[in-house]
Parts: C-alpha cells; sequence; structure tokens
C-alpha cells in the first residue's frame, strides 16, 4: 500500500497516525472544511459510477464547489479491483473521503460467474482496515441488480456487507432500501427504474436520489475502526523481474502494465500465499497466459470478448473462482507469468475466449496490471 504524505498541515503521516490516533482537524467532513485542509473525495465503482448521467456526475456537481471529486471506478469488475485502485492506484492521503459502490458488481459476479461471497467480502474488509491505518474516511452507496431486487434469492452477501460495515462503524445507504423507506408514495424501487439487469436508468428520478445519498454518505464517513492489529495479508504486486513496462491513460484510467515478452515476468514474495487473482488490461486479441510457481502451472485467458467492445478494457481473473482452489505457494519460491502458445487446458472467465484462434493467440495484446497475492 503506498500513500503520498498528507497535504493538511495539522495531519501525520500515515504510519504515526496509525500508532497515536487521528489528525482533529480531519475527523470530520465540516471540521476539515473549516480548517481549510485539503480534502479528495474518491469514488470507487461499477459502471452505474461511470456513467455520464448517472449519479456521479450529479454528485460532482453538488461537491465541486467545496471539495476535489475523482472518480477512480472501473465498470464489470467485482470489488477486488476497487480494493486496488483505491490501495495501490490513486492518491488517497488522511483525511480524504472514499465513496464505495461496488455491491451491485460483486452480486453479478457472485450470481454469474460463482464468485464465494465470502471471498469477496474477506477482500472488503481489507479495504476498510487499509483506510482505518491511513485515516481515509469511508461511505458506502449499495446498489441492487435488478434480479436481487426482483427477484430475491437467499444469499449470504449483502446481510454481511452491511455487518461488516456495522462492524468497522463506517455509513452505508442503501438505495433501494432507502428510496423505499423515504418515498412511499412511489411504492420502491420498480422495473422502470433499471435500464437493464445491472444499471439504474439514468432517465429516471433515483438518479438524483442516489446523488443526494452519496452527498449525505459523504458528510457521515468516517475512518473505520480497526483493532491496533489488524493487518491487511492482501498485496497487489506491480513490479516484476523481465517483460517491458508501459502506461495505458484514457479518459476514465491510467495504469501501469507489463507485457511479459518471450521470456516471460516474475517475482519472488518473501512470505508464503496464495494467488487472489490478476488485474489486466485486456483486448478481443488479448492471447492466453500461463501462470506457474514451482510446482502448479495452469493457462488463463486473457482475451475478453464481448459483442461491440473492441477497444482495451481493465478486468479482473479470480484465480481460486476457476481453478476451485486457492493457488498457493511458498515463501522464495519464484511465480512466472508467461505467454502461452496454446488454449489447450486454459481457464477463462464469463466474457473470455477459452479457445481463441491461432492468430488471437499470437496477438499478444492484453497486459498485466498487477496480481493480487495474499499472505498465509
Amino acid at each position: 500500500m503506498h500513500f503520498k504524505p498528507p497535504n493538511c498541515g495539522n495531519a501525520k503521516g500515515v504510519e504515526q497516525i496509525a500508532q497515536v490516533g487521528s489528525c482533529t482537524a480531519c475527523q470530520s467532513f465540516e471540521t476539515q472544511r473549516v480548517k481549510g485542509c485539503d480534502m479528495t473525495i474518491y469514488i470507487t465503482g461499477g459502471s452505474n459510477s461511470r456513467m455520464k448521467k448517472g449519479w456521479a456526475p450529479k454528485f460532482s456537481q453538488q461537491m465541486r464547489e467545496r471539495e476535489t471529486v475523482r472518480n477512480i471506478s472501473i465498470g464489470d469488475v467485482p470489488s477486488y479491483v476497487g480494493f486496488y485502485q483505491s490501495l495501490f492506484n490513486s492518491d488517497l492521503e488522511p483525511g480524504d473521503t472514499l465513496i464505495w459502490e461496488y455491491a451491485l458488481n460483486d452480486e453479478n459476479h457472485i450470481d454469474f460467474q460463482n464468485y464465494d461471497a465470502s471471498e469477496l467480502l474477506r477482500g472488503i474488509e481489507y479495504l476498510l482496515i487499509g483506510c482505518a491505518h491511513a485515516q481515509v474516511r469511508f461511505g458506502a452507496l449499495i446498489m441492487r441488480t435488478r434480479r436481487r431486487h426482483l427477484s430475491p434469492v437467499d444469499c449470504i452477501y449483502n446481510a454481511d456487507l452491511k455487518g461488516l460495515f456495522e462492524r468497522y462503524n463506517v455509513p452505508y445507504f442503501d438505495v433501494n432500501e432507502e428510496f423505499a423507506r423515504r418515498r412511499p408514495y412511489h411504492g420502491g424501487v420498480k422495473n422502470s427504474h433499471y435500464s437493464n439487469f445491472a444499471h439504474y436508468d439514468p432517465e429516471s428520478s433515483i438518479i438524483n436520489f442516489i446523488a443526494d445519498g452519496g452527498v449525505e454518505i459523504c458528510q457521515e464517513a468516517r475512518a473505520p475502526e480497526a483493532g491496533p492489529n489488524a493487518v491487511v495479508p492482501l498485496r497487489a504486486i506491480e513490479h516484476f523481474d523481465g517483460g517491458t513496462v508501459s502506461t495505458f491513460d484514457n479518459r476514465a484510467i491510467s495504469v501501469t502494465t507489463w507485457d511479459p515478452g518471450e521470456d516471460g515476468i516474475s517475482f519472488i514474495p518473501a512470505q508464503a500465499g496464495k494467488v487472489i487473482g490478476f488485474v489486466a488490461l485486456c483486448t478481443p486479441e488479448g492471447g492466453m497466459m500461463t501462470l506457474s510457481t514451482g510446482t502448479t502451472t495452469q493457462k488463463f485467458s486473457v482475451t475478453f470478448s464481448e459483442d461491440f467492445i473492441s477497444k482495451p478494457m481493465v478486468k479482473y481473473i479470480s484465480v481460486p473462482t476457476l481453478m476451485g482452489a486457492p493457488l498457493t505457494y511458498e515463501a522464495g519460491e519464484r511465480l512466472r507469468l508467461e505467454w502461452a502458445e496454446t488454449a489447450e487446458g486454459a481457464l477463462a472467465n464469463r466474457k473470455f475466449t477459452d479457445s481463441p484462434s491461432d492468430e488471437i493467440l499470437a496477438k499478444r495484446e492484453s497486459r498485466i496490471v498487477a496480481v493480487l497475492v495474499e499472505d498465509i
């Protein structure tokens, strides 16, 4: 995890804050504004937080006169990417605010890609601990997929998510519950409030309601309350031996990427652990990669294939979901990522091609951004 030194003159460095407590000037949203400390509001969420006519632009308009708002959201990925974006690919500082909106994405990954709810919740808990150590204020917007809202299913994720936030004493705003409670004359959130199974309709009145909820949760946000011995064993490996480094930038994101090249990229972990997944920049001509430890070799597709999408997209590849078990390694054991010559035996996420043509295999356009590992 890396954080820049805080701009707030009253705040201490992140290491010191973790030991002695929080900066009094950065305790509350209103106090920080009055005392003139610099603060940035970060939004990390899915495509509902990226829509041009969605809640985030309306929220930003309300907040822009007072604070800087940065949207680091990435759509169609689970909350693990929010963990990476927030703690490893942003400039979060003590006193900043992080608005989290990945519940809907996690629901989709549980329902359609067989992700384990408890694994996703563990990653969110690590994000809360990271924010606690850095004295970053946290608040959550909880959205629901249309399917989950209109036809509730038995899943521990939503209830346990709220329990997690309550345990760390951070506020959350459940969009559909609050809409039904505060606007009973509307009869609650209906099918018409959604444009499809995964998005709220940007032309619906609920968008302004969500933006107002974002303002509310921003004002209530506070640093999570983690125990003094709480640690974050989940890490992002962003630097490798070998390969070629480049930077990918567009209007939404900026990431450093790695091309394994002819000899592959590798790293040697200091502690034993397990590979949680990859953050990767993928294209329809991405190719296949092989992940190897001292005892295991497995191919994964990095060829993202979705109708009408040809541009590079940041994606997440869950290793335990695809393999059915964690991929573990010992301390000092070299882990290597290489291009695969064939697709035989490859595992593929939903929307990824498991048997691309020889031409696509040779293109090798996809790139590694980070490997998420958990110390054990």
